[in-house]
């Protein structure tokens, strides 16, 4: 009888341990979510909704190509300002070289003076051809390179005020491009 005793002493050990193994498995199983089908979806609701956000990119979009419009028109301004200074800067450009011209003219003219001059004082002197060249020469030359130098020096101070106040001009205007060249993207 003890022997009995102990063998169903084990076999009751033997069916606890399947019972809790048997209970371990249905727990499993039962723990693993059931999936449900996707709610309904309201498609009254989703249309809405997509109309909506269509309205606000579009408007997105309006508001993005009156900007770009607008920069655009200022961009062409300032272009059409500069074209006007780059022709106002040939234009004195232009008569700077007619200056130049003259000068060169009148000097010309002078030389002409000068040799018919020299002719006349070695007729009335009796200087020597030489001599009397010197003279005449030392003289105008001495007056012609004050005079061009005055008449350069005030073209040059012209000049550099022009430019100077140009390329401040054009400097702003090329700040005031990059400042606006930023355009946000949505």
């Amino acid at each position: 009888m003890p022997l009995l005793g102990s063998l169903s002493i084990i076999f009751k050990k033997k069916e606890k341990k399947e019972e809790k193994t048997k209970s371990k498995t249905e727990l499993t199983k039962a723990k693993k979510p059931i999936v449900s089908p996707p709610p309904a979806i309201d498609l009254s609701l989703v249309e809405v909704q997509a109309r909506e956000i269509i309205a606000e990119a579009r408007e997105q979009a309006a508001k993005i190509r009156e900007e770009a419009a607008r920069i655009e028109a200022e961009i062409a301004k300032k272009e059409a300002e500069v074209d006007r200074k780059i022709g106002g800067i040939e234009e004195r450009e232009k008569a700077l070289n007619n200056l130049r011209a003259d000068l060169e003219k009148r000097l010309s003219e002078v030389e002409e003076i000068k040799r018919q001059q020299t002719e006349k004082l070695e007729k009335i002197a009796g200087l020597k051809r030489e001599e009397a060249r010197k003279i005449i020469l030392e003289a105008t030359e001495k007056r012609l390179t004050e005079e061009i130098a005055r008449k350069i020096a005030d073209a040059e101070l012209q000049i550099k005020a022009t430019a100077e106040e140009k390329a401040k001009e054009i400097l702003v205007d090329a700040m005031k491009h990059g400042a606006v060249d930023y355009v946000p993207e949505y």
